[in-house]
Parts: structure tokens; C-alpha cells; sequence
């Protein structure tokens, strides 16, 4: 797996580059031979007129190095399929809102392992120098004054062209079912406190008396526009997909991987911004509680990710590298986040980027408890995560499926689908050999399938054939 990506990324790699060199080499062709002319530089001698050609074709080659250096190392290479391959520039970016983080440019929320009794909150700021982030929290209730608490932060440097920092923050010990309010704060290099605004989530019913709503999909246009029959068209077609989906009042929404296209490139950030903007302004409802002016609360819906092959490089991430991300936009493991935050509160903060040995295998998969109703499994389809029998989530589902066998429903949501429907898949046949069969013995109900930018419904199915104690896929 690991050559098979390494592989796709240099073959990719090369395709941009030979873009570019041919882009410089004809510009440098251009300069030699204007140079060359007998009339260029006529008043010189001719072994002058040699070392000044010679001295401007070791310039246009060092040019030709520094312009394939920036064309990886800051340039943003995206492909999506509503708009094909495209590319942006740093100065293309900087009409982005978000290329400079003004004081808290984010905030959002996000499910960990159980939103009944927890919840992950995130936020983005841009101060290198801020100290000691935090959240402030309190339940919302009728008649009741609440208990105003607060919780540190953990602090991550994404490794970006513009400064951008994230604080994670583990909300625990909260009710079920129940409305809370949250506001994000640091204390600014310039010694005054920067606040965020105040927002407000609900969390999930721990029983299984309550009915839970949830809404899954994936593979998304984040972009403005779209292509349809050659023509460059203006849509809102995300938003207000994001809008329905609000209308419904899930308790969380799912993501199904290939959510920005931006390929595990930073420099392609801004799409994460477009996609976190998009969660903040559209995932929302209305609650039926109001505040002190009888205006209803504008609840944010918890979401929860998987990786998809985007977010990993598009075919090819090198393991080595930095990680995807979304691995630090949206992380799942309260309890993770917790213990990080709590190391480092110190002062000054421990600001840090992430070591890869500590995200490869701990964010890339993560399990969900939905009340006493379900079991939620995301999982990682073999882009980050080794898929064998020995692998480290392969250990992972069995555990979970074994603690999960008295919940009356089991699901899970992974991006490349076991049974697709349109198109044939190199990962489709060792997913089925690793995860059917526990799958099965396990009894899932419902697997969660995207990757193929197209609908499915499958009738219950076994290795393949129709079975009554088989499984529904849906998706793709």
C-alpha cells in the first residue's frame, strides 16, 4: 500500500513539474536567443557578450530551481470533479477572508466518543505568541442559572504559509440531551484577553428512548462553482444541501471523506476554511429554547469525519510527511485532547506541531456511541491506516464490536466503498477480505460507502449474494 502511494505522489509530482519546467524552459529559450542576436548588446565584445549570455542562463536556470521549489512548497494543487484540476497562488489567496486569522476566525464543535456526556470544541487564531487558550461552558436550562465552567486547551502550529493556530478543547462531564453555550478565549501577546463569540451545541440522549437523527454523506463541492457541460456556473449547491440537512435537526452530521480536495497539501488550507465556514454558518437550527429576549438559540451541529483519499494526497501520502489536516481540524478522542490539554497548560504554553508517530494510527479511526442505541464506526479505508490482519485497527473493530454486541444497532461510515457500484476499486477486495468477515460475525447493520459521487442501496448482503443475516450498503 505504502509503495503503491508513494509511487502515485511521485507520478503526480513529476506531472507538475514537467508543467513547469516547460512553462520556464520556453521563457529561457526566448531570453538565449534575444540574447544571441547580433544586434543585442552589439557595442560588446564578443567574449563579453559570452560571459553576459552564460551569466543570465545560470540566473534563468537558478530561476527555474526557485520557481519548481515554489511551485510545490506554496502553490495549491486541487482536483475536484465539479471543476477538474486547478491551482492557486499565494496572491490568489490572499483574497481569501481567511488568509489572516483576525483574532478567533473559527469555532465549532465536533462528536467524540461519547456526545451524550462530552463534546470537542475547536477554534483558530493566529497569534503565535497567545497564552493559555481556553473555553468556557454552561448548560442552558429553563428557570436555571448555569454553572459557568472553563476548560485548557491543547494548542497545535499548522505548518502553513500564514500563521494559523488550533485549540482543541475536551468539554466533559456534560448532561444528555441537554443545550450548553460555549465561548472560545486566549490571552494576546499584547497582555489583553481576545474572546470569541458565543455559540451553542446539544448534546446526544443517552438512552434509547429518544429518537436520534443523523444525516451522512460525503465527497463534497466546498468550491463556488461548478461545471456542467463546459460551462463555469456560480452554485450555492453545498450550502443549501447543508441547509436542508439543518432543517432536519440532526444530532450530528457525518462526513464522508473528500470533503476539500486539497490533496494533504497546507498550502491548501483555505479550502479547510471554506469547508469549517460552511459547518459554522449552515449546520445550525434553531432551537425550540429561547434566551432572556425570547430568541431561540442557534444550535451548531456536531460533525464527525473520515479520511477519504483527498485528504491523504489524493492516491499517494507520504507517511513521513506531515499529517492530513483534517486529523487536526476535527479531532474525535475527548479523552486524547483532555490529557494533551492538560500537559500542556503550562506557562508559556507548550505550542507544538504533532509528531507523525502520534497521529498515524490514534486519529485516523475512531468509534462513536450514540445513546444505548448504536454503535458508530468510522474507519479509515486503507489510506493512512495499514490494512491486514494484524493492523492496529483491524484490533481496533474487534474490540469495539465485542464491547458493542448489546446495543440493538451497529453501523459504520468509511470512504471506498467494499461493494461499488459503478466502478471497480483497487481497495474494494481487501476490504472485503479483512472487514466483511467481522463484520458479519459481528452483526452490522449498516455500512456508510462514498468515494463513487453517486447513489446505492443494496439489498442485504454476504460475501457478495443476498442473504437475510447479511448487511446494507449505502452511498457511494
Amino acid at each position: 500500500g505504502s509503495t503503491r502511494r508513494a509511487t502515485g505522489r511521485a507520478r503526480n509530482a513529476v506531472a507538475w513539474y514537467a508543467l513547469e519546467v516547460s512553462i520556464l524552459s520556453s521563457l529561457l529559450a526566448d531570453l538565449y536567443t534575444a540574447l544571441d542576436y547580433p544586434f543585442c548588446c552589439a557595442s560588446l565584445p564578443a567574449r563579453r557578450r559570452r560571459l553576459l549570455l552564460a551569466s543570465t542562463v545560470l540566473c534563468a536556470c537558478l530561476a527555474v530551481v526557485a520557481g519548481l521549489w515554489w511551485s510545490v512548497h506554496t502553490r495549491c494543487y486541487y482536483c475536484h470533479p465539479g471543476e477538474g484540476p486547478g491551482k492557486s497562488s499565494r496572491y490568489e489567496r490572499m483574497k481569501n477572508p481567511f488568509f489572516v486569522c483576525e483574532g478567533i476566525c473559527h469555532s465549532y464543535v465536533v462528536l467524540p466518543e461519547d456526545g451524550s456526556a462530552s463534546m470537542v470544541a475547536v477554534f483558530h487564531f493566529s497569534d503565535p505568541y497567545a497564552g493559555h487558550p481556553y473555553v468556557e461552558y454552561e448548560r442552558k436550562a429553563p428557570g436555571r442559572a448555569g454553572d459557568l465552567a472553563a476548560v485548557p486547551c491543547e494548542i497545535v502550529h499548522m505548518q502553513t504559509e500564514v500563521p494559523r493556530y488550533v485549540a482543541q478543547c475536551a468539554l466533559l462531564n456534560l448532561r444528555p440531551s441537554a443545550l450548553y453555550a460555549f465561548k472560545p478565549g486566549f490571552m494576546a501577546s499584547n497582555g489583553s484577553e481576545v474572546q470569541g463569540p458565543t455559540k451553542y451545541f446539544r448534546t446526544l440522549p443517552r438512552g434509547d428512548k429518544e429518537p436520534v437523527t443523523f444525516v451522512i454523506g460525503g465527497d463534497l463541492a466546498v468550491n463556488k462553482t461548478v461545471t456542467v457541460a463546459g460551462v463555469v456556473n456560480k452554485t450555492r449547491l453545498t450550502e443549501d444541501m447543508a441547509d436542508q440537512i439543518a432543517l432536519e435537526r440532526p444530532a450530528f452530521v457525518g462526513l464522508g471523506g473528500d470533503l476539500t480536495y486539497d490533496n494533504a497539501l497546507h498550502s491548501c488550507y483555505f479550502r479547510w476554511d471554506w469547508l469549517i465556514n460552511m459547518c459554522e454558518q449552515h449546520l445550525r437550527y434553531s432551537s425550540q429554547e429561547t434566551d432572556d429576549q425570547g430568541e431561540p438559540f442557534l444550535l451548531l451541529i456536531p460533525v464527525v469525519l473520515v479520511i477519504g483519499n483527498h485528504e491523504a494526497g489524493g492516491d499517494a501520502i507520504d507517511l513521513d510527511s506531515i499529517p492530513p489536516m483534517l486529523f487536526e481540524y476535527f479531532p474525535h478522542r475527548a479523552s486524547a485532547v483532555h490529557a494533551s490539554a492538560a500537559r500542556s497548560f503550562v506557562d508559556p504554553p507548550r505550542v507544538r506541531r504533532r509528531p507523525q508517530e502520534e497521529w498515524s494510527e490514534a486519529m485516523a479511526y475512531h468509534s462513536h456511541k450514540i445513546g444505548a442505541l448504536a454503535l458508530l464506526l468510522a474507519l479509515d479505508s486503507n489510506h493512512v491506516t495499514p490494512l491486514h490482519a494484524e493492523a492496529p485497527q483491524q484490533e481496533f473493530l474487534r474490540s469495539e464490536l465485542d464491547q458493542s454486541q448489546h446495543l440493538p444497532w451497529r453501523l459504520s461510515m468509511y470512504h471506498v466503498p467494499m461493494y461499488p457500484a459503478s466502478f471497480g476499486f483497487h481497495t474494494s477486495p481487501p476490504l472485503r477480505t479483512h472487514w466483511e468477515p467481522l463484520f458479519l460475525e459481528h452483526s452490522i447493520d449498516i455500512c456508510y460507502e462514498h468515494h463513487e459521487h453517486s447513489y446505492k442501496r443494496t439489498t442485504l448482503l454476504a460475501n457478495g449474494t443476498s442473504s437475510d443475516r447479511g448487511i446494507m450498503y449505502i452511498g457511494g
